[in-house]
């Protein structure tokens, strides 16, 4: 066992390492862990970071974000912490194109599909965004002008493209 003075001496002259002291029964035990502190540099700090942070972020983020895909006419969203939705690319009632003043460095142009309540919003950076314009071409009646437009317009407006038609009985 070391005395008080001991421990003093024994971390003066040893700074740099690690000094913990554990209380067990009333009685103080010095257990000295030898672990360098060394001085890093911004490269090094860089790396441990990524290492520690980035990696867990990396594989967590398809979780926390909202993830689409498609499969034939089926379309199928999944935002965090619910589950898939699924539906026919037939059974939309409303196809339009968001612009926004924001471009060209962030998302500025957007479809936007209506079912029901339901809105989705898909930037153009998403590989999904192309998938749908060759499937939009099959459904009757799609409109590419106001698409076209859209690409030129560095407004926050919105484009009507397509609309289900109303079937009267």
């Amino acid at each position: 066992m070391f005395r008080n003075d001991q421990i003093t001496n024994h971390f003066a002259r040893r700074h740099d390492d690690a000094l913990f002291v554990l209380q067990v029964g009333g009685a103080a035990r010095v257990s000295f862990f030898v672990r360098r502190i060394r001085i890093m540099t911004w490269k090094q700090l860089d790396l441990r970071f990524s290492e520690w942070f980035l990696k867990p972020l990396v594989m967590v983020a398809p979780y926390l974000r909202t993830n689409y895909w498609l499969n034939g006419d089926t379309f199928t969203f999944k935002r965090p912490f619910s589950r898939p939705v699924s539906f026919s690319i037939h059974e939309l009632d409303e196809i339009g194109v968001e612009t926004t003043d924001q471009g060209p460095f962030v998302e500025d142009v957007f479809w936007i599909l209506k079912r029901g309540g339901m809105r989705l919003r898909i930037g153009d950076p998403h590989p999904v965004f192309k998938m749908l314009m060759d499937r939009f071409g099959s459904l009757k009646g799609f409109d590419w002008r106001p698409f076209i437009e859209a690409q030129s317009c560095a407004d926050n407006r919105y484009f009507l493209c397509w609309r289900r038609p109303h079937v009267s009985s």
